[in-house]
């Protein structure tokens, strides 16, 4: 049960992500794998043999679970793993190249700086966004919604294409987001803030800000 809901949490992540790109990547999913030492443990289980280590009267349970991990899982610690459904899967974030139909893996020596932290940028974004709309589902009364504010420091690397994508994505998830980019002062859809430090009549120092925003 809990996996099967987990999967449906991986298809709303990956439906917020749709139409998503930035720089070379012109797509990114999330996608659920069984982890293959795991279910060595359940193919055990299921054709009988281990099943006897649970139901020896000499062997405590936690022994016997840590049996069948070093026995089936290839490990030598951690048979309380055993009854967390998370070690039965793996996440795998993906990528789509332009002018590629290929999912590849997105490992971050093969991603420049500034595809990466749009990548991750994305992503925390739709988690946040699922872990919120999945923590108010039984609640029967919402007297007021939470701040959705994000934060996103020395985005250096993220050009002026890139922010307009992260700025379409706030809009559609409802989010707001404070990021420190120099490209965000020649971006559409978002307000730009300067800040600056000067001394007062007194001689202390104070911070004035100011913000313009661009008209589309």
């Amino acid at each position: 049960v809990s996996i099967r809901r987990a999967r449906a949490q991986v298809k709303r992540l990956n439906q917020n992500l749709a139409g998503l790109g930035f720089g070379n990547i012109s797509g990114i999913q999330v996608t659920l794998h069984p982890e293959e030492r795991m279910e060595k443990v359940l193919r055990a289980l299921r054709d009988g043999p281990a099943q006897g280590l649970l139901f020896q009267e000499d062997m405590p349970l936690d022994v016997a679970l840590k049996t069948l991990f070093e026995r089936y899982a290839d490990g030598r610690t951690g048979g309380e793993r055993i009854l967390d459904y998370r070690e039965y899967l793996r996440l795998q974030v993906e990528i789509q190249r332009t002018g590629s139909t290929v999912w590849e893996i997105a490992n971050p020596t093969h991603l420049s700086t500034g595809e990466a932290i749009g990548v991750g940028a994305a992503l925390m974004m739709v988690v946040l966004a699922e872990w919120e709309q999945d923590a108010n589902l039984l609640r029967a009364k919402r007297h007021g919604g939470p701040l959705r504010f994000l934060f996103l420091d020395e985005a250096n690397r993220l050009s002026e294409d890139n922010l307009g994508v992260l700025f379409d994505l706030c809009q559609v998830l409802d989010l707001q987001l404070l990021i420190a980019a120099p490209e965000v002062a020649r971006a559409e859809g978002n307000t730009t803030y300067r800040l600056v430090r000067r001394p007062d009549a007194n001689g202390r120092e104070e911070v004035v800000i100011s913000g313009r925003r661009t008209r589309v």
